[in-house]
């Protein structure tokens, strides 16, 4: 059973049934489920590490079925997290009733003259992320975001690519001629993946227009040091009676430390803690640990949209606990 807080399965959807498939001499990449290093939005990540020479890709299948698309565009958002020159996009293999098959690459931001020229020739459409954003948060992960329309297809694989966007090569000085350098180390992570066929506007309610409780609340001991447990049940909705089609919440908590302490200790900063998700509007919080020195406990309720954006943490909803007992 994982401890790190960002592993958590309340956050975990489809998980990938992973196949390889690659030039076996362009260098020696592999695939894992990994649940050490903290993940884009809770549960685990799929990490690309070893190493790849620059004329070389790897794809890693992450999924296969049948997805019948409409007229609308399909969109796709997917969070990468990468170092140096390692890339990470997506191909899509689609079928017609026809049977007549098509592959489309859902390529990494970046020059788009040179990555055109370089998988022109391996599919049939290479798409350029329209939007390329960065967490507030936690500035290494990139948020990518492409579209496409295949009406009349069906979608039935998407694979990873792995790859590097320029061949480095260097010349002996003895014969003039040009040799490819050794294979180089690759490492990209792939926090999550997301598909809709919705054009979204991810405006969220303010945090005022939630009411948030907190039921059978129950304080008790934890250590002769003075820590605390709490037991709480939460519950929250829209005031007046409205509805929105929220997929998914994220629960954070925040520990409030006493300001005399706080002051004495030079400890001010809180941080938030993430606690797991609900996709019904209550969680239950088991067996907090809450340190002796803590005046109140604030949870946070992240609203997320159906199109994956996350409402900023100080906007969202949230509910005080003043620490009982101590």
């Amino acid at each position: 059973m994982s401890q790190t807080p960002w592993n958590n399965i309340s956050s975990q959807s489809f998980q990938p049934f992973l196949e390889f498939s690659g030039e076996s001499t362009g260098g020696n990449l592999k695939v894992a489920v990994d649940i050490k290093e903290p993940s884009y939005n809770g549960g685990g990540n799929l990490t690309f590490s070893g190493t790849l020479e620059d004329d070389f890709q790897f794809s890693a299948r992450l999924f296969e079925g049948k997805l019948q698309l409409a007229d609308s565009p399909v969109h796709f958002t997917y969070s990468v997290k990468s170092n140096g020159s390692s890339l990470l996009g997506l191909s899509l293999e689609f079928t017609s009733a026809a049977a007549e098959q098509k592959s489309v690459l859902l390529a990494s931001s970046g020059d788009s003259l040179l990555t055109m020229s370089r998988f022109v020739r391996h599919f049939d459409n290479v798409i350029i992320p329209h939007r390329v954003t960065k967490l507030e948060s936690e500035l290494s992960w990139v948020i990518q975001e492409s579209s496409i329309a295949m009406e009349g297809y069906m979608l039935t694989k998407i694979h990873a690519v792995s790859y590097k966007l320029r061949p480095e090569v260097h010349k002996s000085e003895s014969q003039g001629k040009t040799m490819a350098l050794s294979p180089s180390e690759y490492h990209a992570v792939l926090g999550h993946l997301a598909i809709n066929s919705l054009t979204l506007n991810s405006d969220f309610p303010p945090s005022t227009s939630w009411l948030v409780e907190g039921n059978f609340t129950k304080w008790s001991s934890s250590d002769s040091n003075g820590s605390r447990k709490l037991n709480v049940k939460l519950v929250w909705k829209l005031k007046g009676g409205k509805t929105y089609p929220f997929p998914k919440y994220n629960i954070y908590v925040k520990k409030q430390p006493d300001l005399s302490i706080a002051e004495s200790n030079g400890s001010l900063q809180l941080v938030q803690e993430y606690l797991g998700a609900a996709v019904v509007e209550a969680y239950y919080v088991s067996d907090l640990v809450v340190p002796s020195g803590t005046s109140s406990v604030t949870f946070i309720i992240q609203v997320c949209s159906l199109d994956g954006a996350l409402q900023k943490l100080e906007e969202s909803p949230s509910l005080d606990l003043n620490v009982q007992g101590s």
